[in-house]
């Protein structure tokens, strides 16, 4: 009696990404490619409609700007297909990031950086009922739990999860985008941009940009 595969499905929105995982995937014995898809929506159709015939799902963090959040896709694949294992692909390797996509559902989160067999390694862990992080991430968070420790008035952890707006701030800020340029991009006030950052910033217990800028710098150092 052959062992049941792995029935893994695919998200993002680059096709030679897509192509790549699936060449490294293919010939693996024990993992089965059911499906891969450019858009959470096409993925997300093609889960209810079959039933989720899927034990994993690879997804891109970040997709095209007109495509459903990350976070809120997380989300919608936590709650409407539970038993379904999620590891996250992302060229976004912070731990801000890495915390949003834990809390949002995921079981895992792999930067795109790292090479091919980790992804089995990610893979394994993570269908096994595990979590899945590189020791480099786990000490980020680490270490960002640290700055959160040394301000009494903020307390560990998220206290309450961030709005969707307000990840979308923070996500850009990420990025490297200014307030400016945020406000831009989805027609608000530069104002309202200005407090929605600022209150994502206090939940995750980062209060300034120069903050914000040294865990860049230990991401950068360690990554």
């Amino acid at each position: 009696m052959h062992p049941k595969k792995i029935r893994v499905v695919l998200v993002d929105d680059h096709p030679i990404v897509i192509e790549g995982i699936r060449g490294r995937l293919s010939g693996v014995e024990g993992i089965d490619i059911v499906g891969t898809y450019t858009s959470a929506r096409d993925l997300i159709r093609a889960l209810g409609a079959a039933g989720n015939p899927a034990d994993l799902a690879i997804v891109d963090f970040s997709l095209g700007p007109q495509d459903v959040d990350g976070v809120n896709l997380l989300r919608s694949l936590r709650t409407c297909f539970g038993d379904l294992a999620i590891l996250v692909l992302s060229s976004h390797f912070n731990p801000a990031t890495v915390s949003l996509a834990l809390q949002a559902g995921a079981n895992g989160f792999l930067s795109k950086g790292e090479g091919a067999d980790e992804l089995l390694v990610a893979i394994q862990a993570v269908t096994s009922g595990k979590t899945y992080l590189s020791g480099a991430m786990r000490q980020q968070l680490a270490d960002l739990s640290g700055l959160r420790a040394q301000r009494d008035a903020v307390p560990q952890g998220l206290a309450e999860p961030l709005t969707p707006r307000e990840h979308e701030v923070l996500r850009c800020i990420l990025d490297g985008m200014s307030t400016t340029e945020i406000s831009a991009k989805f027609s608000r006030a530069v104002s309202t941009i200005s407090t929605q950052k600022k209150s994502g910033y206090q939940k995750l217990g980062i209060r300034t940009d120069a903050e914000l800028f040294k865990v860049r710098a230990l991401i950068e150092k360690t990554g």
